[in-house]
């Protein structure tokens, strides 16, 4: 029995050991797919995955370039709202020929200098939307990557990609569980190398006609065999004490009866005793 136990416990440990491994290689195999379409959905952004213990600088450059793009966003705006402010003024500004000489000499620098603001405001909307349309069109290819990547990856959608993201904190638990698995592993293989010695340790004292070929099923069916046995032969046992209490019982009954034979055939020898000494009940043949 003992030796049907370490052969049950090596086959359960054996078990967990596999179990263990392929939880292993199936949480490396996630973490590769998901570096892999990371690497793709950032390759259609010109970008590349970030270094390891460099992803929050990674995230922090990501972040300053999204707000530069806003920034020239509302500096455009903004630029289109001052055009739009001193076009009504120019309109407004009166012809030098009608004005006197000081007069017009003020009227002419003010509109100089509205004038230049006014080209050099145009300038800056002509280089904010040249880079706007090339910001807006590096933002429609890299969308249309970014869309195909998605369609041939395993995500549904955008939202499902960005979930996927593991965080510092994930990765951590990750590599905290890999560790414990990788610990349990290593302590389920020492328990199974002990649980070996064990055995060869038993098989070296195994009865004899117990091959080293039998299998767990062979032994199994043996002992219930033998159980069956056990506890036949203990009904038979209860059997045969009870036969014996009971003959035990038939002897003591015996050998009281006997006694009270012995006593009665001793009481019936002293009363032909006596009857020979006394002959009758008046006592003649004792009176003679």
């Amino acid at each position: 029995e003992r030796q049907l136990r370490l052969l049950s416990q090596r086959h359960e440990l054996q078990g967990q050991i596999a179990a263990h491994n392929q939880q292993i290689i199936q949480y490396q195999q996630q973490i590769e797919q998901r570096q892999q379409q990371l690497l793709t959905a950032l390759a259609g952004y010109a970008l590349t995955l970030p270094q390891e213990d460099e992803e929050e600088s990674w995230l922090a450059t990501r972040q300053q370039e999204a707000q530069s793009w806003q920034q020239r966003q509302n500096e455009l705006t903004a630029l289109q709202n001052r055009i739009q402010q001193l076009t009504p003024i120019l309109e407004t500004l009166p012809q030098s020929d009608d004005l006197p000489h000081s007069e017009e000499t003020v009227a002419l620098d003010n509109w100089r200098q509205v004038h230049e603001q006014c080209l050099a405001l145009h300038s800056q909307q002509q280089t904010l939307q040249q880079q706007d349309v090339l910001a807006a069109q590096s933002l429609q290819k890299a969308q249309a990557q970014f869309d195909t990547a998605l369609q041939a990856s395993v995500f549904d959608d955008q939202q499902a990609f960005l979930a996927a993201l593991m965080d510092e904190q994930t990765l951590t638990q990750l590599e905290q569980l890999k560790q414990n698995l990788e610990n349990q592993r290593r302590q389920a293989q020492t328990l199974v190398t002990q649980t070996a010695e064990t055995l060869a340790q038993h098989q070296q004292h195994r009865p004899d006609g117990l091959a080293l070929t039998v299998t767990v099923e062979q032994i199994q069916q043996e002992l219930a065999q033998t159980h069956q046995k056990l506890r036949e032969n203990t009904t038979s046992q209860g059997e045969i004490r009870q036969q014996l209490k009971q003959d035990a019982d038939n002897r003591q009954q015996q050998q009281t009866l006997m006694q009270q034979i012995a006593q009665m055939t001793q009481q019936v020898e002293d009363w032909g005793y006596l009857n020979s000494l006394i002959g009758s009940k008046e006592g003649d043949k004792f009176r003679k």
